[in-house]
This record gives structure tokens, sequence and C-alpha cells, in this order.
């Protein structure tokens, strides 16, 4: 399975409040993103992780495996980035409630229902990625350290 090279953040220094291009529309689609990342990967996760037990393929159960810890990777990296938008004043906790309302609701659905949502979720996350891979404008005139978030975050879904 292909590994993306690592992820190496540091949320301390300071950063651009307009990272993306220098818009703020640009900058700010993309922090709504990020916002409503962790708590869409927590319900990947426990989604998938139950029918870990019911796996009997070696192959599926090692990519399924490895499915829930990138999730996981991903959910606390948007984490340190949301916190880094909170910290810039921006209302990340009011969304990010207003997200988990949405996804309690969807938790109340079948198994079968979230799994589908979750299929459904993934393969549109896969298409963004590859758009942001293959039209270099997009990342290009990101600052540094946000290029490296969306472009390790795109890549990982790929695979």
């Amino acid at each position: 399975m292909f590994r993306s090279k690592s992820l190496v953040q540091d949320w301390e220094r300071p950063l651009p409040r307009y990272w993306n291009d220098g818009s703020a529309f640009k900058t700010h689609f993309l922090n709504a993103l990020s916002i409503t990342l962790p708590d869409c990967e927590k319900f990947f996760i426990e989604t998938v992780k139950p029918h870990l037990k019911t796996i009997d393929d070696p192959t599926l159960l090692e990519h399924t495996t490895e499915f829930i810890r990138q999730e996981s990777h991903h959910r606390s990296s948007h984490r340190h980035y949301n916190n880094w938008l909170n910290r810039q004043e921006l209302p990340v906790e009011e969304r990010q409630q207003e997200i988990s309302k949405m996804w309690n609701w969807i938790r109340k659905l079948s198994n079968k229902n979230r799994m589908a949502i979750t299929i459904c979720v993934e393969h549109i996350t896969v298409v963004y990625a590859s758009v942001f891979l293959s039209c270099s404008s997009i990342l290009d005139n990101m600052h540094p350290q946000f290029r490296q978030i969306w472009q390790w975050h795109a890549v990982e879904e790929i695979e």
C-alpha cells in the first residue's frame, strides 16, 4: 500500500490569515471543509470498526485497519488545524456543534445505511482529492503549511 510522506505541522508559528492565494473566499472555503472533517472522520471510524471482527480475508482486514488508522490521523491533523482557526477567532465551535448534530442524526440510521453513507462520502472525497492533485494551480498559491496538509490529505484519500 502506498504511504504518503508524513505530515509535519507547526500550528504555533505565525501563519497568514488568508493563506490561500491571499483570498478570503478561497481560504475560508477550505477552512470550512476542515471544520467538517473531524466529526466526519469519527463517523467513518465508528461505522467501519465494528466490522473488523467479521472480516475473514487477511488483505481486506489489512486495508480496513489501514483505513481506520488513516481516518484517525486525518481527524487528529484537522483538529490541530481547527484549533488554529479557533485562535483566529473564527466560529469553529459553533459550526462543529451544528455538524455534530447532523452526524448524531445520521448515527440513528441502520448499520447498512451508515456504511452506504461512508462509502458515498469517501467516493466524493476521492473525486475532490483527484481534482486537487491534478490542478496544480489549486495548491501552488497556498501557504506551504496549508498546501502540505491539503496535499497530504488528498494523496491519502486517493490511495
